[in-house]
This record gives structure tokens, C-alpha cells and sequence, in this order.
């Protein structure tokens, strides 16, 4: 199977307006012509992102952080993407080292609320919001109404494991040396990408890969500038190192 990325901006599928830049003005025929496409065209938050399983393995849906109805189209893509045969959620807001427990969580006979909470803050604590918990919640329920025997929906955890005990205070989390501590000597967004190509490339299934916008960069560079001056190009996101591991696959 050939591997196709796609990454998808959530928070520009669910809010519209959400700048307050002014726009230019359109001609009335032009308007015309824009509105009879997208009426025709149109497609739900959820349809659109499922049609891009169509012809991609792999689709990223980036988020910008904070923002609750990206989370709610999260949440009502998880059914819509088991119907569709892809049992695979991969998140950054969760450790690896805490894969057992996730597993765990979405196959046991009744919901354990406490226990998606101690996979939240274990990624982190300073991450306290409810709509991440519930996405655990929406994949147990899934699971629950799958016949015996069934393959389960599975969410599967991309990030590192830092250690939040050398942060003792708010400003501590802005001071680089710090968190280089809370990082540890970790071998960057390689080992996300990594849990993706082995969980679900090198098997030939697709996924849906829900992250923050930058870490989803495939063949995009990113330019780091300070004070108005370019410094270097990154090419060491989760997304890049998909795209050169599977282009290696084709």
C-alpha cells in the first residue's frame, strides 16, 4: 500500500471568522459563483475529514492548543472512523511509557475516569482540561457497543515522558534550563514518528494522528527566526520524520 500524508488545520474547518483581518471585496459575480460551489460542495467538519481517507494513510488533524470544539470534532470523529475501518487514534497528549495503561483504560467493563486523569497529568499537569480526558471517554464507549470478538478502536500515545519535579514554580516553566531537566536527554519527535511507521505503516492500516499544528509538518520546513532574522530551517517535526521513514516504504 502506498502511504499518502495529508494534514488538516482543525481549527480552520470549525471557525470560521475566527480573525478579524478585513477581507477583500468580491464582485457580485464572483460571490455568486463561490456560493453555488460551496453549497454544492459542501461537506461537514467530520464528512471532510473522512474523505481524505480516500486516497491518504495517514491524515494529521492539528490543533492550535485551547481550543474546545476541536477537541468535540475529535471526539464525534471516533465512531465515524471505526465505521470507516481505521481503529487507530494516535495522540500527542499522552507518554508512550503509559501505552499499557491507555490500552487498559479502553478495554476494561466499566469507565475509569480517575485513571484518563493520571494519563493526562502524567503528560502533563499543566494540561488540565476536561475535552482531552473525554476523548478517552468517547473511545471506551465506542468499544463498549462492539460485539464480542470484535477488533477495539485504539488510541495510541506518541510522546516522551518528562520529569515535572524541577518545576517548582509558574516562571520555571519559561526558563530553557529548566525545562531541558522537565526533557531530559530525549531524542525528539523521531520516537513520535517512530510509534506511527512501526503501529501503523510497516502493518499497511491507516490512522488518524491528532497533534499540535507544528509537530505535523511533513515535507514543510520550518523556519525558526529571531528579532527578524532567519536563523535555520527544522526539519526534525513528527511529521518529517513520517514522510522520510515512509518515503523509504513505498
Amino acid at each position: 500500500m502506498k502511504l499518502v500524508l495529508l494534514t488538516i488545520f482543525s481549527f480552520l474547518i470549525c471557525a470560521t471568522g475566527a480573525y478579524t483581518q478585513s477581507l477583500r471585496v468580491v464582485d457580485a459575480a464572483k460571490r455568486s459563483e463561490l456560493e453555488l460551489y460551496l453549497t454544492t460542495h459542501y461537506l461537514s467538519p467530520e464528512d471532510y475529514v473522512l474523505s481524505k481517507f480516500s486516497d491518504h494513510d495517514v491524515v494529521f488533524l492539528v490543533e492550535q492548543h485551547y481550543v474546545k470544539h476541536d477537541l468535540e470534532l475529535l471526539q464525534s470523529l471516533i465512531p465515524l472512523l471505526y465505521n470507516r475501518g481505521i481503529f487507530t487514534l494516535c495522540i500527542e497528549l499522552a507518554r508512550r511509557d503509559d501505552q499499557r495503561l491507555i490500552d487498559s483504560l479502553l478495554a476494561g467493563r466499566t469507565y475509569n475516569e480517575g485513571l484518563a486523569r493520571l494519563i493526562m497529568f502524567n503528560k502533563n499537569p499543566h494540561w488540565p482540561f476536561q475535552e482531552y480526558v473525554d476523548v478517552y471517554k468517547k473511545a471506551w464507549e465506542l468499544n463498549q457497543t462492539l460485539p464480542l470478538g470484535s477488533r477495539h478502536f485504539r488510541i495510541l500515545a506518541l510522546n516522551d515522558s518528562p520529569d515535572w519535579s524541577f518545576v517548582t514554580k509558574d516562571e520555571d516553566r519559561g526558563n530553557p534550563k529548566i525545562m531541558q531537566k522537565v526533557w531530559g536527554n530525549d531524542e525528539g519527535e523521531i520516537k513520535w514518528a517512530n510509534v506511527i511507521l512501526d503501529n501503523v505503516v510497516a502493518k499497511g492500516e491507516k490512522a488518524l494522528v491528532y497533534s499540535g499544528m507544528h509537530h505535523a509538518f511533513t515535507e514543510y520546513k520550518q523556519p525558526i527566526s529571531s528579532q527578524g532574522k532567519f536563523i535555520r530551517f527544522v526539519d526534525g517535526r513528527m511529521g518529517n520524520f513520517v514522510f522520510k521513514g515512509s518515503a523509504r516504504k513505498l
